[in-house]
């Protein structure tokens, strides 16, 4: 009920956080980074914990360097919107995606 509300919406805070960190990053650097290790120390303190263990997983598309994805793990369906692997740790899929453009 209200504590996965709450988690998925730390979810949706922290993919906010990557996607800003990831903008500042192609500002600078005219394309997003290879690996989301790139974005630690100058973009982010810390790469954001999920609030139950699983993993926020970024990538940045194949053959181009102005496109990305970033995956969650939420845990409402009301907030999920596909199905993409399973990176994200947990016992079940990545069923969240942030993708620019």
């Amino acid at each position: 009920g209200a504590n996965r509300k709450a988690r998925d919406g730390k979810r949706k805070a922290d993919i906010e956080k990557i996607r800003v960190a990831l903008e500042l990053y192609r500002q600078e650097n005219n394309y997003y980074p290879v690996t989301s290790s790139d974005l630690v120390s100058d973009y982010l303190q810390i790469w954001p914990s999920d609030p139950k263990d699983f993993s926020y997983y970024y990538t940045r598309e194949v053959g181009t360097s102005y496109a990305y994805d970033v995956y969650a793990q939420m845990e409402g369906l009301g907030e999920t919107n596909g199905s993409y692997g399973s990176n994200c740790g947990g016992e079940d899929v990545c069923n969240y995606r942030m993708t620019n453009p």
